[in-house]
């Protein structure tokens, strides 16, 4: 029994060592919004302990709303005001918020990976 339970808790380490080293190399790039056409895109980040899904509807070359389509994630709740920040600063470039490291990348990246698509920059399916 001591055995499968030292067994269970080094996987999870090795799980969660993972999980945080795809955080970390998370590459949030800038997008032009004024070169995203007018629509709603999905994009999603996918870290194996974090998961985030976003809907990004965007204007006349602005965010005008986002939507949290799906967060599978620990402690990472409070991550989920980041998307009312990026909408009201229109950047990727918002503060970070204590609590949420590894979901609050997993938003931007969405957001970033939902605009890019149709921006035709390229493919940023960088995490899946």
């Amino acid at each position: 029994m001591a055995v499968a339970i030292g067994f269970g808790v080094i996987q999870f380490n090795n799980f969660m060592k993972e999980a945080n080293a795809k955080v970390e190399a998370i590459q949030i790039e800038s997008v032009d919004l004024s070169k995203v056409a007018d629509g709603e895109f999905e994009g999603d980040c996918d870290t194996g302990a974090i998961y985030a899904k976003v809907k990004v509807e965007v204007k006349g070359g602005k965010i005008i709303n986002i939507d949290i389509l799906e967060h599978k994630t620990g402690k990472g709740r409070p991550a989920e005001v980041i998307v009312d920040q990026i909408a009201s600063q229109q950047s990727l470039e918002v503060d970070n918020i204590s609590g949420a490291t590894g979901s609050r990348p997993c938003y931007k990246k969405g957001c970033r990976n939902g605009t890019g698509k149709r921006n035709s920059i390229e493919s940023l399916r960088q995490m899946r």
